[in-house]
């Protein structure tokens, strides 16, 4: 039975006939149409069983405000073996470092105390130890060399440092997506390799 195909569906069908399996977002962009034509388009497809979809939900794990701000400064307690590292004989009163780290300080004393970067001996902040980069600092960078900066909870192998990020307001952020890919239905979908985007025209399946 012969279909009249509308241009948006042969450009989408023409693009999945370059390369199978393209979400909505894929298409958009190799057809030059609009997000919402393609799923406009898709539904129609779908309706004439002339494309396969699967559907799939996905988390994404990406950097708050102050995931991104860490990436300059650091995480606190990172904030504090720096400042300290800066100062002579590494230490200093505690009023030292709360005025230099201001909102930041109980975080840093608390994780650097954690980590056995400080000890703290009448009222002095002292610096001991080794400051090797961390678990939550290594996901912090992850996130960040991806481009747009997030990535599949999948990904993170450390999920222990991942709850403890999770922890720390405005570091991360976590997002639930539905992805769908898109595909021809090659039994139903072998005539339409003579579409011409711009024109509507009769595909003819050959089954």
């Amino acid at each position: 039975m012969s279909q009249v195909l509308h241009p948006i569906e042969q450009k989408i069908l023409k693009s999945l006939l370059e390369k199978q399996n393209l979400t909505p977002e894929e298409l958009s962009e190799k057809s030059q149409l609009s997000i919402d034509q393609v799923r406009r388009g898709i539904e129609w497809l779908k309706f004439k069983d002339l494309v396969q979809v699967t559907e799939s939900e996905k988390s994404f794990v990406a950097l708050g405000k102050r995931g991104t701000e860490s990436l300059q400064k650091g995480l606190p307690e990172r904030q504090l073996v720096d400042y300290l590292k800066s100062l002579h004989a590494s230490s200093c009163e505690i009023n030292e470092a709360k005025d230099q780290l201001k909102n930041e300080f109980s975080p840093a004393i608390a994780n650097a105390k954690k980590n056995a970067w400080i000890e703290i001996h009448e009222n002095r902040i002292m610096l001991k130890g080794y400051h090797d980069t961390t678990s939550e600092e290594k996901i912090i960078k992850l996130i960040a060399s991806k481009n747009p900066a997030t990535v599949l909870l999948d990904e993170i192998e450390d999920k222990d440092a991942l709850d403890l990020l999770k922890k720390r307001p405005g570091v991360c952020h976590f997002y639930l997506y539905e992805i769908y890919h898109s595909e021809r239905n090659r039994k139903r979908n072998r005539g339409c390799q003579e579409c011409k985007p711009g024109n509507r025209r009769v595909c003819k399946p050959r089954n």
